[in-house]
């Protein structure tokens, strides 16, 4: 079985998270989320790799859906990935196999870029008509293409 942990990017340092307050939308500025998503960080024995990932990802309300049309995932800093919207999620293709290989964790070690990739998610909510300090819940998921 993959071990999927969650690393949030805050003051140039990633932290491990299983909620995170992104900030509150302003119709002057875009939100930005950057992630990390690790399979068996840290690890000492060797879990199961994730081929062809998918990430997964929804807003907590029904209504707030509607702004999944706004998100751009971006892939390892550099690689910008279609969002297909069905029904009240979004879905991005990685492709890239996640390996499960024990690892000592560290993000700039070349022995341990495969064990993880950065996500940056862009909601770009400019010059549209929002309440603004308006909180969103929105949950992830990573799982295998079935």
């Amino acid at each position: 079985m993959s071990k999927i942990s969650w690393f949030i990017k805050e003051n140039d340092v990633y932290s491990e998270k299983k909620e995170h307050h992104a900030g509150t939308f302003r119709k002057d500025e875009k939100i930005v989320i950057n992630m990390q998503a690790w399979n068996n960080r840290w690890g000492v024995k060797d879990a199961e790799d994730i081929i062809s990932p998918v990430l997964s990802f929804r807003f907590d309300s029904f209504e707030d859906n509607a702004l999944l049309r706004l998100c751009k995932v971006i892939v390892n800093q550099s690689l910008e990935l279609p969002v297909t919207v069905k029904d009240n999620s979004a879905v991005v293709v990685i492709g890239e196999t996640i390996i499960g290989r024990s690892n000592d964790g560290d993000e700039n070690s070349y022995e341990n870029k495969n064990n993880f990739i950065d996500i940056r998610l862009e909601i770009d909510i400019r010059d549209r008509d929002l309440k603004e300090n308006d909180l969103k819940k929105m949950y992830f998921e990573l799982h295998p293409l079935s």
